[in-house]
C-alpha cells in the first residue's frame, strides 16, 4: 500500500482525545512548508517520560508530504477545551469546524485515484476512516446529545452509504442511507434520537411515498443539508439502476430535494444579512475560506455554502435523469445550472469534462436558434478547456464546436432564404432560468441575421477557420473518421453558402469544391474497416453530382449571358459519372463469392439502397439524344431500372417513409411504356 494511504487508526486518535489523560493539541505551522509540527500541552500532571513517549508516537502518525496532515490534526482537535468532568473522565463538546475539516479530508481521500492494481483502494480506506470518525462522534453524543452531533453522525452515514454504492455494495449502501433518513426525520423536528448506534433503516417504500419535504420553516429548516444529502444519495442509487421504473423513483426523490432547497432559499433570503453563493470566499480546493470570513458571518456563510454544494449534486443527478428520459430541454437546463454552480462552489471537477459539457450545451441552444446563448457557452468551454498537452479531445473539440456553431447559423439562414424555416425573433423560453457563467467572457448578445451574400461569406470564413484549426488536431492517420467528418462539415458550409449565390458558374465551382473535399476517401479507405463510412461517402458524392447536373441542364435549357452550356455528349458523360457513384454504392452489398447482390439485405440498409436504385433510374431519364431511336432505347433502360427498384421493394419491406417513392416507381413503370409508344409512332411517321 502506498505511503499516502497509511493513515493512523481514528480510534487511536479518539483514545488520545477522551480519557483520564486527555490532552489538547493545537495546530502550528512549522518552518517547513511540507510538514505540520505537533505540540502537546499537558492538561494533567503525568511525568515527562510518558509525555515524550506520546510525543514520538504522535509524530510517527503523519508521513508527509503525500497527504495533507491537517486531516489528522483536525481529528485531534475534534473537541474543544474541557467543559465537563464526570467520574474522573473529561469530555468535550463537538467543534463543527473541526469536524467539517476532518470530513472534507476523508472526502478528498475518497476522490483520489488508487494504484492500478486496485483503483478502489482509496474508497475503502476512506470508508474505514469515516466509520472511525462516526464512532468518535457517537461516543461524544452519548455524553452530550445534540443536534450538531446527530447531524454529523447523519453525514457520516450518508458518506458511507454513498461509498458503498460506488463500490457496488448496493444492499448495504442503501441500508446506510435509509438509516441516515431516519436521523433526518428526528433532526427535522429538532428531536434527539436516544440510540445513534442501532439506528433503524427507514423503509425505502415509505421514502418513495413522500413527495413533500418534511424540513420546514417552523423548525428553522433544521437538518435541511442532511435532508438534501440523503435524497441526493438515493437519487444516485435509483438513477444507476437498469429498471426503467427506478428512473422515475430517482426523479421523484431528487425533485423533493430541489423543492426543499428552493423553499429553504426563499426562507433564508428573508433574513437580514443573508448571502449568496457568489459572495462567499471559497478556496481553490473547493473548501470554505474560513480565514477570510468574520466570526459573525461564518454561520450564515457556512449554511449557504453547504446548501449550495448539496444542491449542485441535486442538479447534476437531475440532469442525468432527464438525459436518461430523453427530455433534452430539461436535461440541458439542469446541466447548465450544474456547470454554473460548480464554478461558484469551485467543486472538484474535470476541466475537460466541464468544457465539453458546455460545448454540448452550445449545440442545444443552437438547435433552438438562440445563437447568443450558444456562443456564450462556446466561449465558456473555450475558457475552461485546459491548453496543456493540447490534442483532439481538448482544443480540437473546441475548434470543431466553433466551426459547427457557425455552420448551423449559416445553414439556418440559408433555409430562411429558401423559405424552408421560420424567420424572426423567437420567444425566449430560457430567460426565466438562464444564468451567465461567472467567467471573464462576454454575456450573451443577440447576433445579427445573415441576409446577404457578404454576410454569409463572413460566417463561412469564420467557420472555415475553426474547421481547419480542428483538422490540425484530428489528423487523418490517427483520427480518420473525425477527419472525414470535419471535411464533410466543410462541404455543408459550401452547400449553405450556395443558397446566397446567384451566379451559376460560381455555384458549380462551389459544388466542385465540395466534391474535391471528399472524393479521394472512398477509394483510400479499407471497406472492411469502414463499410458505413464508405457507403455514406459514395451516396453523398452521387448527390453532389446530381445537384451539379441540374445546374448544367438549367444552363443548357435557359442559358444566360456569359455562360457556356455543356454539349449533349459532355452532359451524358457527367450523368455517367453521377450514376457511377450510386452503382459503386450498390455494389458494396455484393457477396464476395458470387459477386452478386443478395435478394434481401439488412433492414437498416434497405431505404438508402432503394433510393439509390431510384436515383439511378431518374438520372437515366436526364440523358440527351438527337436520335429518337436512341431515346426509345433509353426509355427501355429506364423501365428496367424502375422495375428493379419495385422488385427490391417487394422483397425488402421498408417503413412507411418509402411508400410514396415505391408508388412513384410503379407509376413510372406504367407511364414510360406509353411514352415509348408515342415516341415510336412519331419516329415511324417521320420515316
Amino acid at each position: 500500500m502506498p505511503d499516502f494511504f497509511l493513515f493512523p487508526s481514528l480510534t487511536i486518535v479518539h483514545d488520545l482525545l477522551i480519557g483520564d489523560d486527555a490532552m489538547r493539541i493545537p495546530r502550528r505551522r512549522g518552518k517547513s512548508s511540507l510538514q505540520w509540527q505537533l505540540k502537546r500541552m499537558s492538561l494533567m500532571d503525568k511525568g515527562r517520560e510518558k509525555e515524550e513517549e506520546r510525543k514520538k508516537k504522535n509524530n510517527a502518525l503523519f508521513p508527509l508530504p503525500f497527504f495533507p496532515p491537517f486531516f489528522f490534526i483536525f481529528l485531534m482537535v475534534l473537541f474543544p477545551p474541557l467543559t465537563h468532568k464526570k467520574k474522573g473522565i473529561y469530555f468535550r463538546r463537538m467543534d463543527p469546524n473541526a469536524f467539517l475539516s476532518s470530513f472534507d479530508a476523508i472526502v478528498a481521500l475518497s476522490n483520489t485515484e488508487g494504484p492500478r492494481h486496485n483503483v478502489l483502494e482509496p474508497k475503502f480506506t476512506a470508508r474505514e476512516q469515516m466509520q472511525a470518525l462516526r464512532e468518535s462522534v457517537r461516543n461524544a453524543y452519548k455524553e452530550f446529545p445534540s443536534q450538531t452531533a446527530m447531524s454529523q453522525i447523519c453525514r457520516c452515514y450518508v458518506f458511507i452509504g454513498f461509498n458503498m454504492l460506488e463500490t457496488d455494495e448496493e444492499t448495504d449502501g442503501v441500508n446506510e442511507i435509509c438509516k441516515a433518513y431516519t436521523l433526518t426525520l428526528f433532526g427535522a423536528k429538532k428531536e434527539l434520537l436516544d440510540d445513534v448506534v442501532n439506528v433503524a433503516a427507514h423503509p425505502l417504500e415509505e421514502i418513495l411515498r413522500n413527495e413533500v419535504p418534511f424540513v420546514t420553516a417552523e423548525k428553522d429548516y433544521a437538518f435541511v443539508t442532511e435532508f438534501m444529502r440523503v435524497h441526493n444519495a438515493l437519487g444516485f442509487y435509483f438513477s444507476n439502476r437498469n429498471v426503467e421504473l427506478r428512473i422515475s423513483d430517482a426523479k421523484q426523490v431528487l425533485l423533493v430535494a430541489e423543492k426543499a432547497y428552493r423553499a429553504w432559499n426563499e426562507w433564508f433570503q428573508s433574513f437580514p444579512g443573508h448571502c449568496f453563493m457568489k459572495d462567499i470566499p471559497v478556496l481553490e480546493n473547493g473548501t470554505l475560506d474560513r480565514a477570510n470570513i468574520s466570526p459573525d458571518a461564518l454561520p450564515m456563510y457556512t449554511v449557504r455554502f453547504e446548501m449550495d454544494t448539496a444542491f449542485t449534486s441535486t442538479l447534476f443527478f437531475l440532469a442525468q435523469v432527464y438525459t436518461a428520459c430523453k427530455m433534452t430541454a430539461l436535461a440541458s437546463r439542469y446541466c447548465h445550472h450544474t456547470l454554473y454552480h460548480q464554478l461558484l462552489n469551485k467543486m472538484e471537477f474535470s476541466k475537460k469534462d466541464w468544457a465539453t459539457n458546455a460545448l454540448h450545451l452550445s449545440a442545444f441552444y443552437s438547435s433552438c436558434f438562440d445563437y447568443g446563448k450558444a456562443l456564450h457557452c462556446l466561449r465558456a468551454g473555450e475558457y475552461i478547456m485546459p491548453e496543456e498537452n493540447a490534442n483532439e479531445e481538448t482544443l480540437g473539440i473546441v475548434a470543431w464546436a466553433f466551426g459547427k456553431f457557425y455552420l448551423h447559423r449559416l445553414h439556418y439562414y440559408a433555409e430562411v432564404r429558401r423559405h424552408c424555416a421560420p424567420r424572426g425573433h423567437f420567444p425566449d423560453e430560457f430567460e426565466r432560468w438562464w444564468v451567465n457563467f461567472p467567467l471573464d467572457i462576454p454575456p450573451p448578445q443577440p447576433l445579427p441575421a445573415i441576409e446577404t451574400f457578404e454576410d454569409a461569406r463572413e460566417c463561412f470564413k469564420e467557420a472555415n477557420i475553426w474547421f481547419n484549426k480542428a483538422l490540425n488536431y484530428y489528423v487523418y492517420d490517427g483520427c480518420c473518421t473525425e477527419y472525414i467528418d470535419i471535411k464533410k462539415d466543410i462541404t455543408q458550409l459550401y452547400t449553405a453558402l450556395i443558397c446566397f449565390e446567384e451566379n451559376r458558374d460560381r455555384i458549380i465551382a462551389m459544388h466542385q469544391r465540395r466534391v474535391a473535399l471528399i472524393e479521394p476517401f472512398p477509394s483510400d479507405l479499407n471497406f472492411n474497416a469502414y463499410p458505413t463510412l464508405v457507403r455514406q461517402l459514395l451516396f453523398d458524392l452521387g448527390g453532389m453530382h446530381e445537384e451539379m447536373l441540374e445546374i448544367y441542364i438549367q444552363q443548357k435549357n435557359n442559358p444566360m449571358e456569359g455562360e457556356k452550356p455543356l454539349s449533349d455528349k459532355k452532359l451524358n458523360a457527367f450523368t455517367d459519372k453521377a450514376q457511377g457513384f450510386y452503382r459503386r454504392f450498390c455494389d458494396t452489398w455484393k457477396e464476395p463469392q458470387t459477386k452478386k447482390i443478395p435478394e434481401t439485405i439488412d433492414v437498416d440498409s434497405r431505404l438508402p439502397f432503394f433510393r439509390s436504385l431510384m436515383r439511378l433510374a431518374h438520372l437515366q431519364m436526364k440523358r440527351f439524344f438527337k436520335d429518337p431511336k436512341e431515346e426509345y432505347d433509353n426509355i427501355s433502360s429506364c423501365i428496367v431500372m424502375f422495375e428493379k427498384a419495385i422488385a427490391f421493394a417487394s422483397s425488402n419491406p421498408m417503413n412507411e417513409e418509402a411508400d410514396a417513392e415505391v408508388q412513384l416507381a410503379r407509376e413510372m413503370a406504367t407511364l414510360l411504356p406509353v411514352r415509348q409508344k408515342d415516341l415510336w409512332r412519331v419516329y415511324h411517321n417521320a420515316v
